[in-house]
């Protein structure tokens, strides 16, 4: 799958949680995010409803599900989803974790979920800046 360059670089996302549960959402590539990244209700929506918790209650209780990571806003935090299945044209990846951020994403963004590194790992990533073209397989 072609991604012209551009910024940002936004494709549509189609999100599997439990039950079957499907969203489609627009999404943004992010290459330095070490997790993707869910909205608090599109979570909940997909069938977790641990993403309504507070992240300290969630941390006391389970904290295998609140990962402190960092990334170019600095120390973050979230509530970790499991994702069934995330497809983005013919690339497909099995259990993806997603973060719920401790703080939540603008609504006057254009995207309504990152694609990082528990994505990206599953795809092999060629980009050719002088075509200006990400090629995803």
């Amino acid at each position: 799958m072609k991604i012209r360059l551009g910024n940002p670089l936004l494709v549509s996302a189609r999100l599997e949680g439990q039950y079957g549960i499907v969203r489609e959402v627009a999404s943004l590539i992010d290459f330095n995010a070490p997790y993707c990244v869910i909205l608090r209700q599109d979570a909940i929506d997909l069938g977790y409803p641990h993403a309504a918790n507070r992240h300290p209650d969630e941390e006391r209780t389970r904290p295998d599900r609140v990962p402190v990571f960092t990334s170019w806003q600095g120390i973050q935090r979230g509530i970790v989803v499991r994702l069934n299945k995330v497809t983005v044209g013919p690339v497909v990846a099995s259990e993806v974790d997603a973060v719920v951020l401790e703080l939540q994403h603008p609504r006057f963004h254009t995207f309504d979920f990152v694609l990082g590194r528990t994505f990206l790992a599953n795809c092999k990533l060629t980009v050719d800046v002088k075509k200006g073209y990400v090629n995803m397989r």
